[in-house]
């Protein structure tokens, strides 16, 4: 079986050890993973050969379509990838995606497992210059799994912010706006890291950084909720006294929760479910 890791930079194994280099030509390797990203795993088999080989007589492009589906076969149980006058079908059975569990783990709500797969953008670094198809596929692919995986890294960073974790809520903040710098909710993470810190100021600044990136690159406005959580922040740091800093550069007063996790994931099941329900509601904290 060839197994294919797609979300960050290619990498392919077949039966468990490297890939054959002849399999990882470009267009070779762009055509398998074409093929097993297809609908059914089938193409019309003249579209295939004009996508890749579209600067070539119609001749050689099916000559070079059929020499780059013989070297995919030679990595292929037998019969998986049959070749018809008028269409490719390739078996989904004999090519593992890594997309494919990825989804799998987010309809299941699994995001933990989920953000574990994500190694950065789809197919990252990986390209067919001379073929305009093949790249706004590409481009497609790309935004379809960037915003399934902002989604999993963020409502992973939630959690952890949940239990109190603030360093693991930003470094799975930075990961997500690595991949996509103007998802507004990784934006509001941050902030709320910074502003959970007991830096308010500091969450402010990164409210404007993004508010300004929004703005010149996008044309548009922060939403309301991200505007709101803006304004308590700034009514936060108009009370706040300078006591309620660290004296120590780069430590907060505001310590975790060692050992409080689960703890601190009930107190703020509480507070949500009075703010989505608009009821009142009563959390002793005791200690």
């Amino acid at each position: 079986m060839i197994r294919i890791d797609a979300l960050g930079p290619l990498e392919v194994s077949v039966d468990g050890s490297p890939a054959p280099r002849e399999l990882l030509w470009r267009k070779n390797l762009g055509l398998l993973l074409y093929l097993a990203r297809s609908p059914r795993g089938s193409r019309p088999r003249g579209g295939v050969a004009s996508m890749f080989w579209g600067d070539k007589p119609e001749s050689d492009a099916r000559h070079s379509l059929n020499e780059a589906l013989r070297v995919i076969r030679k990595s292929l149980p037998e019969g998986a990838l049959e070749a018809e006058s008028d269409s490719l079908r390739l078996d989904r059975n004999a090519v593992a995606l890594d997309v494919d569990e990825f989804a799998e783990h987010v309809r299941g709500e699994e995001y933990h497992r989920a953000a574990e797969l994500v190694r950065g953008e789809f197919a990252e670094g990986f390209a067919i210059a001379d073929s305009n198809e093949y790249e706004d596929w590409l481009s497609a692919e790309r935004r379809h799994w960037r915003r399934l995986a902002t989604q999993a890294l963020a409502s992973v960073a939630d959690g952890h912010l949940e239990d109190g974790d603030l360093v693991g809520a930003r470094e799975t903040a930075r990961r997500a706006a690595a991949l996509d710098p103007l998802a507004e909710a990784v934006a509001a993470l941050h902030v709320r890291c910074d502003a959970l810190a007991g830096d308010p100021s500091a969450a402010l600044v990164t409210y404007e950084g993004f508010a300004e990136r929004l703005d010149r690159e996008l044309g548009l406005e922060p939403s309301e909720t991200m505007r709101r959580l803006a304004e308590r922040i700034r009514a936060q740091r108009s009370i706040a006294s300078e006591q309620v800093r660290a004296e120590e550069p780069g430590l907060s007063r505001r310590l975790p929760l060692i050992g409080r996790g689960e703890e601190l994931k009930r107190a703020m099941a509480v507070v949500r479910s009075c703010l989505d329900e608009k009821r009142p509601g009563l959390l002793v904290v005791l200690g």
